[in-house]
């Protein structure tokens, strides 16, 4: 299957334009557009290969991969652009508005132009459906390609992310879901990092190892390989433990753990965040019936290390009864 990718839009992402069946290709993520110059560069492409889009499929809804829908739908008005359903807020004539505060936030506004009067979607779909029944395909061959590919729904980046999964070929396009032994990012509007642990956790454990991965930015073709599991189950165990502690131990109420992980994961120095995982794993296994966690987390502060038990219970004395040997206690 032959996968070419044009580096277009604001950010240079990753647009794919995967071969389908004849001289139909599927576009993922259309970023080409007047603000960086390369409005034509997407259509020149298809033009110069004698390709036609079945059709323009986006990951997710954010600015800078959905600048390219306005002149590619232009220039090929009967091939269809389609999302999932909880991002159309995002996309269309309402992108510009949506999208605004946070493009001027980021110091961006000069792509707010871009994402004025851009199309509407042709279809927006909801929960896992195969290409073949969102797209309508007359020719017999390409609704038997579009069968092949299924939409996988990824939320944790926006609410209505999605990779693009063909098992027979073993390609998984992924927007902004999964990076090189990486993620996206969860904290933009919409985002969840409960929900991208649940994402990544998916895709880890239910896809083969040999799955190649093409990504919305960066490095692609990759396999889901053994190390990029163990990082993203590292991920997914600290969230966990981060999740746990707030709830059980701070007995922070459900509605707020979400917003208070993110705001631990995101202010800690790495190295800091590395050692509070590991003191907050070291204590979920800690058989000591005091919760003494605080003292404990204080001797962990001041001397960087833990040994094979809880500073609270180092030792028992002779009457059975928890003696702590921590200096700081």
């Amino acid at each position: 299957m032959n996968i070419s990718v044009l580096n277009t839009g604001p950010f240079r992402i990753n647009t794919w334009i995967v071969e389908l069946c004849k001289n139909k290709v599927l576009i993922f993520d259309p970023a080409a557009c007047s603000v960086t110059n390369d409005s034509l560069e997407i259509v020149n492409f298809l033009k110069a290969n004698n390709l036609e889009p079945a059709a323009f499929l986006l990951t997710h809804g954010h600015f800078d991969h959905i600048t390219g829908t306005g002149i590619c739908k232009s220039f090929f008005p009967d091939a269809p652009l389609a999302l999932h359903k909880e991002d159309l807020p995002m996309v269309g004539a309402s992108a510009a508005d949506a999208q605004k505060n946070q493009l001027e936030a980021m110091g961006l506004g000069m792509i707010v132009p871009a994402l004025k009067g851009l199309p509407e979607p042709d279809a927006a779909f909801s929960g896992e459906p195969l290409l073949s029944s969102v797209i309508e395909a007359k020719d017999p061959d390409v609704a038997a390609a579009l069968s092949a590919w299924k939409v996988l729904h990824t939320p944790g980046h926006t609410e209505g992310s999605v990779c693009y999964y063909n098992e027979k070929e073993k390609i998984l396009i992924t927007g902004d879901t999964i990076f090189y032994h990486s993620w996206g990012r969860t904290d933009f509007p919409g985002g969840s990092e409960r929900k991208m642990v649940k994402s990544l956790e998916r895709i880890y454990s239910s896809l083969p190892d040999d799955v190649l991965v093409y990504p919305g930015h960066d490095y692609a073709g990759f396999a889901l390989t053994e190390k990029g599991r163990k990082k993203a189950k590292i991920k997914i165990e600290r969230h966990k433990t981060i999740s746990n502690f707030l709830e059980k131990v701070l007995l922070i109420p459900s509605d707020d753990i979400e917003k208070t992980s993110k705001q631990i994961e995101y202010s800690m120095p790495t190295d800091v965040l590395e050692k509070f995982i590991k003191f907050l794993t070291f204590m979920e296994t800690c058989s000591c019936k005091e919760p003494k966690w605080v003292k404990s987390y204080k001797h962990f502060i001041n001397n960087g290390e833990l040994q094979d038990k809880c500073k609270n219970c180092i030792n028992t004395n002779k009457s059975g009864s928890i003696e702590c040997e921590c200096k700081c206690c």
